[in-house]
């Protein structure tokens, strides 16, 4: 399955594959500038590591400079804010 997302304006395109790295699960190329994520991984992980790749993707964009310790967390909560507020996120996405 195959989609783009839009990041900060740059399309960015989304590749489930049962081909990945060793131990990895989710990845964010920079040189390609794909997401590539498991379809061998349940739906639940999936979006987390959507979440978490979009993550790298926008820490690389801002040169942040986030670690993978520095991005859990933050795919923890913004995983959590998405899901507990539906309402807020609909709000959000009007014109």
């Amino acid at each position: 399955m195959r989609r783009e997302l839009d990041i900060m304006g740059t399309k960015v395109p989304v590749i489930w594959t049962s081909s990945m790295p060793e131990d990895a699960v989710a990845t964010w190329d920079p040189d390609t500038m794909e997401i590539h994520i498991s379809n061998q991984i349940s739906a639940e992980h999936q979006r987390q590591a959507l979440i978490h790749e979009l993550l790298h993707a926008v820490s690389e964009f801002l040169n942040l400079d986030l670690s993978h310790a520095q991005i859990y967390p933050l795919t923890m909560v913004l995983v959590h804010f998405l899901r507990a507020n539906t309402g807020t996120v609909e709000w959000l996405q009007q014109s």
